[in-house]
């Protein structure tokens, strides 16, 4: 693909409410989603094919396939059932190491009223530089600040990176690749400057509701977001763009995506054909428009079966989650029931270990499942539920206990990966220190 038509091709990716479009205007700008020009398939090859070309000259980058849901059940009216717990699962898919660098993942609580600063680690005290997107130290002007306003718990990847967690609130985030993003350009001069590293964090500090996200995000008032690298704990640069996710105990759920300079935000109400799962590349409204060519979303075209693509997991998970079952069509379900199914669902995402001493080109083009994540989101004690690929067990961690004191003067930490955690593991985590 001629690079001027790769272009063109990203700088159309993005039409969600978008920054500064009124929100009444939204489901006109949409109208009608066309049929693609192209098959979905060939499209997504193109992407990844581009993709690769450029990790090529600029430092190879392994594929990423990550996957998320929000599962919601709904009345007849199309209302959420308050019967249910609300749902919002997730995995993380990275390259097996080596040859990729070491996620190094750590399940952190971060207390109320950490003071937080997007030049920097999200970890206290944390001695790890954040790169730009030209491979030097990132010397952010005007580094956004705050201080934490509600506690959270979720998973740090790199040592840099809230990654996926949910804050006191029942507000839950998430952090997945999309490589077509995009540094939003300054609208002033005393704007603040956010790292994508930062950009959940910030998020889950200081919001109790997806619209408060997006009011802060979509109105050209957020702060400039800016990509960043993230140097691994083996030294080795790992440099990845991000999408946002975030879903809150209404129902409501939005997607972030700067494309093409521009912020695309993709809300649940107010936008057409919303499908509650975000993966990678392609951006979401090429996942939208392809949709209609697949079988059982009006088109004949088999869903394919691979998993390092973005689009195949999205059409995927769009699929089971249609035939999912209702637990009100399940006489006297239980709690466990909720959890079972939500997770049921990601798995069929999931990938498996991989051979990390395959040709460096193979390797390079695959990701195996790190950890997996449910998040019962609700706004009166969340549960974060976890399994790591290599510890096995399910557990989790309850915002009820008594543990996860909001107003502690310091974060708690567990190493996800241990093969003895199971059930609550609020008992296992110990003070934050580098």
């Amino acid at each position: 693909m001629k690079e001027g038509k790769l272009r063109r091709l990203i700088a159309g990716c993005g039409r969600g409410i978008g920054v500064g479009t009124a929100p009444g205007r939204d489901r006109e700008s949409h109208g009608k989603l066309a049929a693609p020009k192209h098959p979905a398939r060939r499209r997504a090859h193109v992407l990844a094919a581009t993709a690769l070309a450029a990790g090529l000259v600029m430092g190879a980058l392994p594929a990423i396939a990550c996957s998320l849901v929000y599962i919601v059940d709904t009345k007849s009216d199309g209302t959420p059932d308050g019967s249910v717990p609300k749902f919002v699962v997730r995995t993380m898919d990275l390259p097996p190491n080596p040859p990729s660098p070491a996620e190094d993942a750590k399940l952190l609580f971060f207390p109320r009223n950490l003071a937080k600063d997007s030049s920097q680690s999200i970890l206290p005290k944390f001695p790890e530089t954040i790169y730009g997107s030209n491979g030097v130290p990132l010397a952010i002007q005007n580094p956004l600040t705050w201080t934490s306003k509600y506690s959270s718990v979720g998973m740090v990847s790199y040592n840099t990176t809230l990654s996926d967690g949910v804050n006191e609130m029942g507000l839950a985030g998430h952090l997945l690749v999309l490589d077509v993003s995009s540094d939003l350009p300054s609208t002033g001069l005393n704007q603040k400057t956010l790292g994508q590293n930062a950009w959940l964090s910030w998020v889950l500090d200081n919001f109790s509701s997806v619209q408060q996200v997006v009011t802060a995000l979509a109105g050209g008032s957020g702060p400039r977001l800016v990509l960043a690298h993230l140097k691994a704990p083996d030294g080795e640069d790992f440099g990845r763009k991000v999408h946002l996710s975030v879903e809150d105990p209404t129902g409501d759920m939005a997607i972030f995506e700067t494309v093409g300079g521009q912020m695309q935000v993709y809300q649940r109400n107010r936008t057409r054909n919303f499908y509650p799962i975000m993966t990678n590349d392609p951006p979401y409204r090429i996942m939208l428009q392809d949709l209609p060519s697949y079988a059982g979303f009006g088109g004949t075209q088999v869903v394919p079966g691979d998993v390092q693509e973005g689009l195949p997991r999205f059409l995927r998970l769009a699929t089971y989650l249609a035939q999912l079952e209702p637990m009100s069509a399940t006489p006297g379900f239980t709690y466990q029931d909720v959890v079972a199914r939500a997770i049921s669902l990601i798995r069929v995402t999931q990938v498996p270990f991989l051979n990390r001493y395959f040709p460096l080109e193979v390797t390079w083009l695959g990701s195996r499942t790190n950890w997996l994540t449910a998040i019962d989101v609700n706004s009166t004690a969340p549960k974060y539920y976890f399994i790591s690929s290599t510890g096995l067990n399910l557990a989790y961690l309850d915002f009820s206990d008594p543990k996860l004191n909001p107003n502690r003067p310091f974060p708690l930490w567990v190493d996800p990966n241990r093969a003895d955690l199971v059930g609550n593991v609020s008992g296992q985590l110990r003070k934050w220190s580098p």
